[in-house]
């Protein structure tokens, strides 16, 4: 898959600001229009003025659920790729994407905390479905 910067949007969803900076930075190096932002209570709203082809998205964070958050994802924005973000063990990430793709998402994957930058980028260049 080809990404052009100037045709796919990544908004980054998590309640940590360095991991929200962090892959905002490696993304921008890959030549993607990224976004941040740590209130996913208002990732609505913010969809709202920017569509979203990438949503990386924590799972754990105040204030919402991410079941609630795949919902919603599925019900504004079912052509979205999602990347389930977590530093949870990994049978917790597979199980989140499982029930992304009962949703009817475009699951990508997943990526465990901590990260590096081959393990962003290898879900952001790639042909990859979890």
């Amino acid at each position: 898959m080809n990404l052009n910067s100037n045709e796919r949007n990544l908004i980054i969803v998590d309640d940590d600001p360095r991991i929200c900076r962090v892959i905002k930075r490696m993304a921008d190096q890959l030549g993607l229009q990224s976004y941040s932002m740590n209130f996913p209570a208002l990732f609505e709203s913010f969809c709202s003025d920017i569509k979203p082809d990438i949503i990386f998205l924590d799972i754990v964070m105040p204030e919402v659920n991410v079941v609630d958050m795949l919902q919603e994802i599925a019900n504004q924005h079912p052509e979205a790729e999602i990347v389930i973000m977590s530093g949870l063990a990994p049978s917790v990430l597979i199980t989140t994407v499982e029930i992304g793709h009962k949703l009817g998402l475009n699951m990508r994957g997943y990526l465990s905390k901590p990260f590096d930058f081959n393990d962003v980028s290898a879900l952001l260049t790639v042909e990859h479905k979890a």
